[in-house]
């Protein structure tokens, strides 16, 4: 059995069972298989064998009733068989039963060591898995970082267009504040005041929403913005967020111009 087993490792596999072939017939009466040029002897008797068509004249007396017989129809030529049949597939019929199990003591060692072979596909999609997350999340951190960067660039624009006297942007949002803190008094603290509570909604659509022109009206106390979007849809968005920073606001009818919208929007007042 070790020479076997050798063998079978040295052709690349490790045997899942070790069966004798003639203990794997149905344990009724007696059992005759015909397979790879002899007779398989099984059934109900402790006694298996592997004999050719002369061993079966003295044998036959001392099996166990009925006799069953299955070989194509050319081998049925045992005599004294009771019934016979044909197995289309006879390796594929053989391995469908259960014999006793050989795969013990030392040879139970080989098979454990099978069950570690099949533990190499499996560590090997675990390590696919990882590898992909690991590049998931990779991916995942440049996009957000290049998100932020457009971000930080739409900030800046929208900086650069509110206060072009500022050639020097070190920290925007100490800057911003700065502005809001000189200008609380005047009609620029109003302006201030309207844009800090308009820039969220305005950032928050980042680049696609562009502010074209600001009029501010000190007598009314509201600002006009004539911005340009990519679609209705998005003026709509914009609207929405500034009502709901508290702000009112008027939109006025959109055009289109070319492949964007444009409209004049007024909050406060």
């Amino acid at each position: 059995m070790s020479a076997w087993v050798d063998l079978a490792a040295e052709l690349g596999s490790v045997p899942a069972s070790l069966q004798v072939d003639a203990d794997l017939l149905p344990e009724e009466g007696t059992q005759l298989f015909w397979l790879d040029g002899r007779w398989l002897l099984g059934g109900e008797q402790s006694a298996r064998l592997g004999l050719q068509d002369e061993d079966w004249p003295h044998l036959r007396e001392a099996c166990a009733l009925p006799l069953h017989g299955r070989a194509p129809r050319e081998r049925q030529v045992l005599e004294g068989i009771d019934e016979w049949q044909e197995q289309a597939q006879p390796y594929q019929w053989l391995a469908s039963h259960l014999g006793s199990e050989l795969a013990q003591a030392e040879f139970q060692v080989r098979q454990e060591h099978r069950h570690q072979r099949f533990l190499r596909p499996v560590l090997a999609l675990v390590g696919l898995w990882v590898v992909l997350q690991w590049g998931f999340y990779l991916a995942q951190g440049w996009h957000l970082r290049h998100e932020g960067d457009n971000y930080a660039a739409a900030n800046e624009a929208l900086y650069r267009e509110l206060f072009p006297q500022d050639s020097k942007l070190i920290n925007l949002r100490a800057q911003f504040d700065q502005h809001l803190a000189a200008g609380t008094a005047t009609g620029q603290g109003r302006l201030l005041g309207l844009l800090d509570q308009a820039a969220d909604a305005l950032l928050a659509e980042g680049a696609q929403v562009r502010v074209q022109q600001l009029d501010f009206s000190n007598t009314r106390g509201d600002l006009s913005m004539q911005v340009q979007a990519p679609g209705f849809d998005a003026l709509e968005r914009l609207r929405e967020r500034l009502i709901a920073a508290g702000l009112a606001v008027q939109l006025g009818s959109a055009s289109r111009e070319g492949t964007a919208v444009s409209a004049r929007l007024v909050i406060g007042g």
